[in-house]
């Protein structure tokens, strides 16, 4: 992992401390940490847009997001509660373990409940961190963006070819998050 950036570390350290001043300031109402950790994440990353989702047992619900419009926020709400089996972001997150989505629109993600929030709310790539506590993990960070990311890549005989992914976005994530996962390429 490359070392850490003095100004990311500075970022890192003043959205935890905006983040603890909400957890004093709510010891009772866990709902502003969760729109508070939503907001910074979402400014940490520079992603388009971010949720927090809550993991209890195999339901997974909506905890807190940064807005879009009323209409796609409305997709977004009408989404969850979703079911953990069988959704591979998720159940990759449960592990503990950062999913990327590459592109909503690829052919293979036709079938997945996030292609029609990805349409709605207005974006293309989508980033799972694990929310953990110490009881393990609680639910997921999702950042995301309007397009896909291109890395480099070379094929196996050589030449130069492009590939989905979100390496920059999941390297910042990871960073930033303190995560020690290994990113897995998984939908949900």
């Amino acid at each position: 992992m490359d070392p850490e950036l003095p100004s990311q570390a500075l970022e890192r350290q003043i959205a935890t401390a905006d983040i603890l001043k909400v957890i004093a300031s709510s010891p009772n109402d866990v709902q502003p940490v969760f729109e508070a950790i939503a907001q910074r994440a979402n400014k940490l990353v520079g992603g388009y847009a971010s949720t927090v989702i809550r993991f209890d047992g195999d339901t997974a619900s909506l905890a807190a997001f940064t807005p879009v419009s009323e209409e796609a926020d409305a997709v977004l709400r009408n989404a969850f509660p979703m079911v953990i089996s069988g959704n591979p972001g998720f159940e990759t997150v449960r592990r503990g373990e950062i999913s990327e989505l590459d592109d909503t629109e690829a052919k293979e993600n036709a079938d997945l409940p996030i292609r029609n929030v990805g349409r709605a709310r207005g974006f293309r790539s989508r980033l799972l961190v694990p929310l953990k506590s110490d009881s393990g993990v609680i639910g997921t960070i999702r950042s995301s963006r309007r397009c896909p990311v291109y890395r480099e890549s070379r094929s196996a005989d050589g030449l130069r070819g492009r590939r989905w992914a979100t390496r920059g976005h999941r390297m910042i994530a990871s960073q930033l998050f303190k995560t020690d996962s290994a990113p897995r390429n998984s939908f949900s």
